[in-house]
């Protein structure tokens, strides 16, 4: 269930957050909070419908409310960010268009610093790539991209702009020749500042029934994310 609340109630400054029907909405009602807090109707509206189709819940404040509040995660404008004056700031204007980068910077302010900094992200080369991300130990996204080109691309915006102290990409072996031409850019790219691994995909391949495209792709990336390779 999404909970959105568009400024109704009266605001609490103890708890940082507004009531509602009289009754408190406390910490423990949104145990990792997401506040939107901006007056900006157009952006509003673009950081409300991505957070929706990450199915997070969120709660809709004032700038100067949200800088009463505890949340983890707060995003607003550039305009607006010094009226708050947290870490728990992310500005919409600096992430990158990619929703994935966006979804990665809430994903690390919710869980903290304590968590294993951890990027790895699967590969399934074929006539369909397969992509896994797995970021935090969750999954980030999976999503299947139609050419080797569009495959670096994507893998490369996500390790440039993905913070973690240790990144990984696995790479299947069943398209040996794709395979070693991804493996070949994002060493050429990143040198030793990632670990490229290319894993035997026996026992990663995934039979299903479901006639809907990628389904079997991104379901191999994920297993072989999950496996161990040998290191370029």
């Amino acid at each position: 269930m999404i909970f959105i609340l568009r400024g109704s109630g009266k605001f609490n400054k103890d708890l940082g957050i507004r009531d509602h029907d009289g009754i408190p909405l406390s910490i423990l009602t949104f145990p990792k909070k997401v506040i939107v807090a901006t007056v900006s109707g157009r952006d509003y509206y673009k950081i409300v419908t991505m957070l929706k189709s990450f199915g997070l819940n969120f709660i809709s404040m004032l700038p100067e409310e949200a800088s009463l509040s505890d949340a983890k995660v707060i995003i607003t404008t550039e305009s607006e960010a010094p009226i708050i004056k947290k870490e728990s700031v992310i500005v919409y204007s600096e992430i990158s268009t990619y929703p994935i980068v966006f979804k990665a910077r809430i994903l690390k302010n919710m869980i903290g610093k304590f968590h294993d900094d951890i990027l790895i992200i699967g590969v399934d080369p074929g006539h369909r790539i397969g992509i896994y991300i797995l970021y935090l130990h969750d999954e980030l996204e999976r999503t299947v991209q139609s050419s080797t080109r569009d495959a670096i691309k994507l893998i490369t915006i996500l390790l440039k702009e993905i913070h973690a102290k240790e990144k990984i990409v696995r790479i299947g072996d069943g398209h040996t020749s794709m395979a070693h031409c991804i493996a070949s850019e994002i060493k050429t790219r990143f040198r030793n500042n990632v670990r490229v691994e290319i894993v035997d995909e026996f026992g990663t391949s995934r039979k299903s029934s479901s006639n809907r495209r990628g389904i079997r792709d991104e379901s191999s990336a994920k297993s072989i994310a999950m496996k161990k390779g040998y290191t370029l």
